[in-house]
């Protein structure tokens, strides 16, 4: 409280910091040997302090003199004086307690936003707590219901083929295709959900990318088809994910690429810019579906690819397609080869 500078350099009999509360000053620090009259002053009364109020500008009479203290253009408290005496204080004196005044404003103002900044901390750590028990909650549920889904989906293609096994019909057995191939896709689903759900939760480490491009090609049936893997020894910073956006390119080749006979990851360095290049001799992209290429369709899949960008992008790079008919041609480039992370990588 700056009463002390006051007392020390002004002198007085009395002096007071009221808080201006609605239509009333209280005051709630009192000095002095003589009391003041009142505590609370209304604002209706016509003496000086009431009118510093009114008016946002000192009022000095004398032996005595109020100094508002402002916040926003508002009079939010007063600095009020008393000395006994005629004549007690001149212009030096009021310019002290101005001085003084502005100080307090400023005090009040950082209170103010340390009080404001301690409510927002205690929201911000109550809504982390209550996103953290629905993150739990979401991630039970979902574990469950995947469980059981994925449980039933197993039962279901079993018997599925014993039907097929039994049946006699060739009609039957269209249907029963029919349906092994919806269970399929769905299964396909609760994959990508559950690839979703791991984006940025891996700590990024050096990943040989010809390694993951074997492991994502071993999960098909590539009889007949030329496979040309160029990054036997290309390291990058990566995660398991990496094997993913490898199986599910292939994956497109596959289902809509038509009749494929090769396909080729190959890379090139340009100026620090690595660009790993998956290619085949399919079909190609329609130029009716690149604009959506990658965009997501509610049920997690269009042309299986929309997971890809995600996951490259958590490596720092990014994915187009720059295929000019005669094939697709997948382009992931990334930035910044480290030498160490990244040796040249020999055909292979």
């Amino acid at each position: 409280m700056p009463f002390d500078v006051i007392e020390r350099v002004l002198g007085f009999n009395r002096g007071g910091f009221g808080i201006v509360d609605g239509g009333v000053i209280c005051f709630i620090h009192l000095r002095g040997s003589n009391s003041p009259d009142v505590a609370i002053i209304s604002l209706d009364e016509s003496g000086i302090t009431a009118r510093a109020v009114w008016a946002g500008e000192t009022q000095f009479v004398g032996d005595e003199f109020t100094v508002p203290v402002i916040v926003d253009g508002e009079v939010v408290a007063v600095l009020n004086v008393k000395s006994g005496g005629q004549e007690a204080y001149d212009d030096s004196d009021r310019l002290l307690m101005e001085i003084l005044a502005f100080h307090v404003a400023s005090a009040l103002v950082s209170l103010e936003q340390r009080r404001e900044l301690g409510e927002r901390e205690s929201q911000l750590r109550v809504e982390s707590e209550m996103l953290m028990m629905m993150n739990e909650k979401f991630h039970v549920v979902g574990r469950l219901a995947k469980h059981g889904v994925r449980n039933n989906l197993s039962i279901m293609m079993n018997k599925l083929y014993i039907a097929r096994e039994a049946a006699e019909s060739g009609e039957v057995v269209g249907l029963l295709d029919d349906v092994e191939s919806i269970c399929g896709r769905i299964v396909d689903i609760f994959d990508s959900a559950a690839d979703y759900e791991r984006l940025g939760s891996e700590e990024l480490k050096p990943v040989n990318v010809g390694e993951a491009y074997r492991t994502a090609l071993s999960m098909f049936d590539l009889e007949g088809i030329r496979v040309v893997n160029c990054c036997g020894a290309l390291m990058i910073r990566a995660d398991s994910l990496l094997s993913r956006v490898f199986y599910n390119l292939i994956d497109n080749s596959l289902e809509h690429g038509g009749w494929v006979g090769e396909i080729v990851l190959d890379k090139w360095e340009d100026g620090g810019l690595l660009r790993i290049i998956y290619s085949d001799d399919g079909a190609g992209i329609p130029l009716e579906v690149r604009g959506s290429l990658f965009e997501t369709n509610g049920n997690l899949r269009v042309h299986g690819l929309n997971l890809i960008p995600r996951i490259v992008e958590t490596y720092g790079g990014g994915i187009t397609e720059e295929g000019a008919g005669g094939g697709a041609r997948f382009v992931i480039s990334l930035p910044g080869i480290d030498e160490r992370i990244c040796p040249t990588p020999t055909r292979s």
